[in-house]
């Protein structure tokens, strides 16, 4: 980087010696052009602030340091290319067919955009909790289409709490384990994967729930697919590996990010172990 110092023996037009503040400025002037991008400010004994070392210099004849402060402008920089920055969370996207979950390696649908790694990882604990606690598990899998965009994700948890509720009335009180991805691509509105589990012992079909879910759905306008296989019976290691790597869809990259900032692209359960 060029040294941005004034010498303090050069005069002014007046014949009057120029100021610390004056050299400042003539010579930030003279590297504007050098340091493209950047705001320049002289930080001077009245100023505050700690610059790089590289950018202070003793002037001898004043016995003062000039200091000068490279304030970046963060746009209008034209040696910067803008299609260089990476996307969001993109270091966390595995395009691998296995993927390591604390030390076990599992088959995956990682598609052709990849998943992101934190979400699967969170999956498999939620449904790992289940699973020790129950000698089998069912996982029921569906989507949730909606016409209208929504900003957030109120229509998603209201379903939630009333599959919760309904849950309650006609099985009893059971932990309810669940994950759901927001995407949305070329369509206007939003939609969503979702998959819940629970006591396989307590429910053992996912007849009934699947007619709670799509009636709750269509009172607010929505429609549920119908999707192939929609639920995995586990009671072996098996039928475990099948289902994680079906619920794997879900971590999926492609369709994320399309949502304000404070609104999540997924969410899991938290159940306690």
């Amino acid at each position: 980087m060029p040294k941005c110092y004034a010498s303090a023996k050069g005069r002014s037009a007046g014949g009057r010696r120029k100021s610390p503040s004056d050299t400042g400025y003539f010579e930030a002037k003279k590297s504007e052009k050098k340091f493209s991008g950047f705001d320049f400010a002289v930080l001077t004994s009245t100023t505050h602030g700690n610059p790089s070392p590289a950018l202070e210099n003793l002037d001898p004849e004043i016995g003062k340091k000039t200091r000068y402060f490279l304030l970046s402008k963060g746009t209008n920089n034209p040696d910067r290319d803008s299609s260089s920055k990476k996307p969001t969370n993109r270091k966390y996207v595995s395009d691998k067919s296995a993927f390591r979950h604390k030390g076990e390696l599992l088959e995956i649908n990682a598609s052709k955009s990849g998943i992101y790694t934190p979400v699967l990882h969170r999956i498999i604990d939620q449904l790992g909790i289940s699973l020790a606690k129950h000698r089998r598990v069912l996982v029921i899998r569906f989507d949730l289409h909606q016409k209208q965009f929504t900003d957030n994700n109120a229509s998603v948890t209201a379903l939630r709490k009333r599959l919760t509720y309904q849950i309650t009335k006609l099985y009893g009180k059971t932990e309810l384990g669940y994950a759901w991805a927001r995407e949305q691509e070329k369509a206007k509105a939003q939609h969503y994967h979702c998959a819940i589990w629970l006591d396989g012992n307590l429910v053992r079909y996912p007849a009934k729930l699947l007619k709670v879910i799509r009636a709750a759905w269509a009172d607010i306008g929505g429609h549920v697919p119908v999707i192939k296989k929609p639920y995995y019976f586990i009671d072996n290691q098996t039928t475990r590996k099948d289902a994680i790597y079906r619920l794997s869809y879900l971590a999926k990259a492609r369709g994320k990010g399309h949502r304000p900032a404070q609104t999540k692209d997924y969410q899991t359960s938290r159940l306690k172990p």
